[in-house]
């Protein structure tokens, strides 16, 4: 997958991230996309350290699995969110990649699935677990 430079990107973020110690490392979102189907909405994001390369916090952002987990699409307009996170009883599963153990300059990409998008918003929120909100992130719908 080629470098999210400008043009590869619809929105992006910036925040701090909790690392192994307990420190914080300043890091860039770009969100690629948000792309709804049928069955559910593709989530696609990447995630770059700001400054040297820095170990995540293991347990921040995951679930037992070591899955990214909380993220989620907001519909503003109605008033509607979509979680990534899945709770099937005793056994956790997310419907988001693994997140990274490491950051460093180079992007690392992440996918999550949600629930189909109802009534065809033209754009939505992202939320990212401890990161400032994204807002107004274009949906791309397809032409079927």
């Amino acid at each position: 997958m080629a470098d999210d430079e400008e043009g590869m990107s619809v929105a992006s973020v910036e925040g701090e991230l909790e690392t192994v110690g307990g420190g914080k490392r300043p890091v860039t979102v770009k969100v690629r996309g948000i792309r709804p189907g049928v069955a559910s909405t593709e989530v696609e994001f990447s995630v770059r350290s700001k400054g040297d390369s820095a170990s995540l916090d293991t347990l921040a952002l995951t679930d037992r699995a070591g899955s990214l987990y909380g993220v989620a699409v907001i519909d503003p307009e109605a008033d509607e969110r979509y979680e990534a996170f899945e709770d099937a009883g005793d056994s956790y599963y997310s419907t988001c990649s693994y997140k990274p153990k490491t950051l460093s300059g180079t992007p690392y990409y992440l996918t999550c699935l949600v629930a189909p998008l109802q009534g065809r918003p033209e754009s939505v929120s992202l939320q990212i677990p401890d990161l400032p909100l994204i807002e107004d992130v274009p949906v791309t719908w397809s032409q079927e």
